[in-house]
This record gives structure tokens, sequence and C-alpha cells, in this order.
């Protein structure tokens, strides 16, 4: 699989996430459906692998305005993995994702997500995802 790498580190910007991590993590025998991986300082321990959206989640995101560089992804990791898969946002040019709110996320109120960012430690990304 080809792939393309963006990484951002806070503390040291010479990180680079391993090929080996990212096969690992976004195996396409594993998670066939996968575009990519990150972390954040929210999920620092653990990789959180991308998927795209489907058609469900296209029509339940229409009223969300991106900028030219935010994607919409749904991602999991091994803490949540085979449970749900949540819906972020991603700014690929800053680095920064974006977690749903409380409220979307317990499902009280159409998505919304929170609206400042964090930045990931690291985000690998599929040639999937332009």
């Amino acid at each position: 699989m080809s792939h393309t790498t963006i990484t951002f580190d806070i503390t040291n910007p010479n990180v680079q996430i391993s090929n080996e991590v990212f096969e690992r993590t976004c195996s396409k025998r594993d998670f066939p459906e996968s575009v990519g991986v990150f972390a954040s300082v929210i999920t620092v321990l653990n990789d959180c692998t991308l998927y795209p959206l489907d058609d469900f989640d296209k029509s339940i995101t229409t009223h969300i305005k991106l900028k030219p560089t935010e994607r919409l992804f749904r991602y999991d990791s091994d803490k949540i993995r085979g449970i749900y898969k949540i819906i972020i946002k991603i700014n690929l040019a800053k680095g920064l994702v974006y977690y749903l709110t409380e409220e979307a996320f317990d499902g009280d109120e159409e998505i919304k997500f929170e609206t400042r960012g964090v930045k990931v430690n690291y985000l690998k990304l599929s040639e999937y995802v332009k």
C-alpha cells in the first residue's frame, strides 16, 4: 500500500511513525477499509485507525462546514475496536484533530465538534486521502 506521512510532534518534530506501526495498525488484511493512523495527546497510548465515511455518515454530516484542508473520518483504537467507530475531524495542514462534543458523542445533538483542536503526535494517511 502506498501512503503519505504527515508527521507532527509537539515535543520532538523529528519523530516519525515507522512503517511497521503503520502496517500493523492499518493492515489491509486486518483492517481492509482503513485509510490511515494517528495518535494525539488524548490517545497517546493507542494508535487510532482511520476509516472513510460511508453513505450514512455523509448524510448525517452534510451540515458540517469544512475548510479545504479538513477531512472527516471514522476512527477506532484498541480500546474501542469492535464496539464502535467515532467520527472525527482532522485539519491536515495544521495537524489538529477535533473530537465530538460530549453532547454529540452521547447522541443528545447532531454531529458537532469541539472548537479547539488537539495536536496530533503523528498522522499517516494512505494515498486514498487527498
